[in-house]
């Protein structure tokens, strides 16, 4: 966590320490909180069997991972695009939500935000009312050119984090969506 041992100002300006998740009940948090009541049928294998994503939510898990294994902040997860996660080279990409450059396969590159609009007819999930806004706060961005930054694993939960995300893209993550974005329902 990025502040687990830190004092953070309370609504009321009294200072009071940040709770910590114990780091021992992780694999719990995992394996048994992210375990389905009951299996999906239609993420079996082509044999008919159980795989990861009929046992587990994996788009949980994975959000789990990136803010306890990448140390990602809840409203981050939700900016991320699909393609942002680069699994053959085991690299993820945060992007600012507007000015990150989406990179076109042909024609000139366009922000995120104009790329949401050409492609999508929608507005960044920052610009968004309602249930749909998610927050952003600044972020270091370390690649100034593509305005993002470069997230970066503790050891092991990169693993765990691409196994999953080649999961989810082979079974849960539907075709043609009508947007960008990892993180679905």
């Amino acid at each position: 966590s990025r502040s687990s041992k830190s004092n953070t100002p309370s609504a009321l300006g009294k200072t009071r320490r940040a709770v910590e998740f114990p780091e021992k009940n992780l694999n719990d948090l995992i394996w048994l909180g992210c375990k389905r009541k009951k299996a999906v049928t239609e993420f079996y294998d082509q044999e008919g069997q159980p795989t990861l994503a009929s046992e587990y939510n994996i788009n949980l898990m994975m959000a789990i991972v990136l803010m306890i294994g990448a140390g990602l902040r809840k409203s981050e997860l939700f900016h991320l695009f699909v393609e942002d996660v680069l699994s053959p080279r085991r690299m993820v990409y945060l992007y600012h939500p507007e000015r990150g450059v989406h990179r076109q396969y042909s024609g000139p590159n366009l922000t995120r935000q104009e790329y949401l609009m050409k492609e999508f007819g929608r507005v960044s999930r920052r610009r968004m009312t309602g249930n749909q806004q998610v927050g952003w706060k600044n972020l270091l961005i370390t690649d100034a050119e593509n305005e993002r930054s470069q997230c970066y694993f503790l050891p092991k939960w990169e693993t765990i984090f691409f196994r999953l995300f080649q999961e989810y893209r082979r079974l849960v993550l539907p075709d043609n969506m009508g947007h960008p974005y990892l993180f679905i329902s």
